[in-house]
Order: C-alpha cells, then sequence, then structure tokens
C-alpha cells in the first residue's frame, strides 16, 4: 500500500462523520414529530395511519443499519460504497420532505 491512502480516504471520512452528525441532528425535530404522530389515530385505525406511524417511529433504524454498513465498507477500504450506504438515508430524508410539501401544497 503506498503512503498516499489515507489522504485519498479523507474526503470520504468527512463525508461519513459530516452525514451522521446531520442524522444525529435529525432526532431533534424527529422526537417532536414522533410524539405528535400519535395523533394519526384520533379518527380510529386506518392502514394510513399504521403506515405513517410506522414510517415516522422507523426513522431512526434506517441511518443506523446504513450508518453500520458505511463504517463497515470504510474499515474494508471500500470508501465508495461507505458514501453511498450513508447517502441513502439523506435521499430518503429528502425524499419524505418533497412529498410532505407536495402534499402540503395539494391541501392535504
Amino acid at each position: 500500500m503506498s503512503d498516499n491512502a489515507p489522504n485519498r480516504r479523507w474526503p470520504t471520512l468527512v463525508w461519513l462523520i459530516l452525514s451522521q452528525l446531520f442524522y444525529l441532528g435529525l432526532l431533534i425535530p424527529w422526537s417532536v414529530v414522533s410524539m405528535m404522530s400519535i395523533m394519526a389515530f384520533d379518527s380510529g385505525t386506518s392502514p394510513q395511519a399504521v403506515l405513517f406511524v410506522g414510517a415516522v417511529w422507523s426513522y431512526p433504524i434506517w441511518p443506523l443499519i446504513f450508518s453500520i454498513l458505511a463504517w463497515v465498507a470504510y474499515a474494508r477500504r471500500n470508501d465508495r460504497l461507505a458514501a453511498v450506504w450513508t447517502s441513502i438515508p439523506l435521499g430518503l430524508v429528502i425524499l419524505a420532505v418533497t412529498i410532505l410539501l407536495v402534499l402540503a401544497e395539494l391541501g392535504f
């Protein structure tokens, strides 16, 4: 292995740390949203309410799983895969926010 290997790996390491700090920061608004999500059952139990609450409550699990996969890939020196694994939850967050904004715009 060459001496330049650690120098080429630092962008991946920085991305892993920054993305996971971002996911950690998202737990603050998530805690409020998770407490409020129970109100989906105010008008009774429905499949939509169950899916909504399940999706909200499962949020912390996904970044945790993908973070573990990313660090394992990074430890195995597969930097590209590590960057992909740690970016998947970010894509899910962007998708969820986009859907919520579109639904709010449509009046749902």
